[in-house]
């Protein structure tokens, strides 16, 4: 019924005991999990516990109580997505759950944090150092691109005396295959950020009678909020944050537009969340594009 790690010495007996790594609070929410009597399985459970009992019922295969705490773990993140308090969660704990989540197979749960902490790293500045080596165990290439990206952002810029040139100086360990290809990276989001601004996203909107009109105006406007200081900053790769500055500016311009009805200006905001989204999905690209 439970699986044991095999010792490295195929010998039985008192004298080769199967050594346990798991931590006693694990063990002991873990045996409370096996012997609570059922009113007390379904009364109100800390997060941490639950964690603890999926990781060790995963990790010695007692699959019916991996299901039964993998669905308890998802019932309450949803109480906090409905209840908007999810942001409330610290990093380490959302962390976990993803962990939990990839190691049970739960995608529906890995989704929702794996876009959670996304958004928590990209826009509210969690640190993705202790992120970044969860989804590198367990894949999750979107999630890996915004904490390259988010590491690479987060780098200081300084100027050389010498030659006047600007120099990356990076605030955590990085070896030199790594160096360049956050370096090679930020050419890539740059030229990117070029394409972006030169080319507004297009203008889809069915039964606009002066659709025509509100395209010209859709670009006239475009062009002029990407020259605005706030969103063309010199020598940045924080695409996403110029971006965010342009729907921003964007949001509040175009209600003074006369010239482009209301589907279409919901129809051009529209269409930078979706160009955003698709620079988000593909942020590790510039990562490996590098190597």
């Amino acid at each position: 019924m439970l699986c044991l790690p095999r010792p490295t010495v195929d010998i039985e007996g008192e004298e080769t005991p199967v050594l346990l790594y798991d931590t006693v609070p694990q063990f002991r929410d873990f045996l409370w999990a096996l012997y609570a009597p059922p009113n007390e399985l379904f009364q109100e459970t800390g997060m941490e516990r639950l964690l603890n009992v999926a990781e060790l019922s995963n990790k010695y295969c007692f699959f019916s109580l991996e299901a039964w705490t993998i669905d308890r773990i998802h019932s309450l993140v949803r109480e906090c997505v409905c209840a908007g308090v999810l942001h409330s969660v610290t990093p380490y704990i959302c962390g976990r759950i993803l962990h939990v989540a990839s190691l049970c197979h739960h995608q529906q749960l890995q989704e929702v944090l794996a876009k959670h902490l996304a958004m928590r790293i990209l826009w509210y500045n969690t640190p993705p150092e202790s992120i970044l080596s969860i989804a590198e165990k367990h894949g999750l290439r979107t999630l890996i691109g915004v904490c390259y990206y988010r590491q690479l952002v987060n780098m200081e810029r300084t100027t050389s005396r010498r030659n006047s040139s600007a120099q990356t100086v990076f605030s955590f360990p990085i070896n030199n295959e790594k160096r360049m290809r956050f370096s090679a990276a930020r050419d890539s989001l740059l030229n990117i950020w070029q394409q972006i601004r030169s080319h507004p996203p297009p203008l889809s909107c069915e039964g606009c009678p002066s659709h025509t009109e509100c395209e010209l105006s859709w670009q006239l406007i475009w062009f002029e909020a990407c020259e605005m200081d706030e969103i063309h900053r010199q020598d940045s790769a924080d695409i996403l944050g110029r971006m965010k500055a342009l729907m921003l500016w964007l949001r509040k311009a175009m209600a003074d537009v006369p010239s482009m009805s209301m589907p279409c200006k919901m129809a051009a905001l529209d269409a930078i969340t979706q160009t955003r989204d698709k620079v988000i999905d593909g942020l590790l690209l510039h990562f490996m594009r590098a190597a």
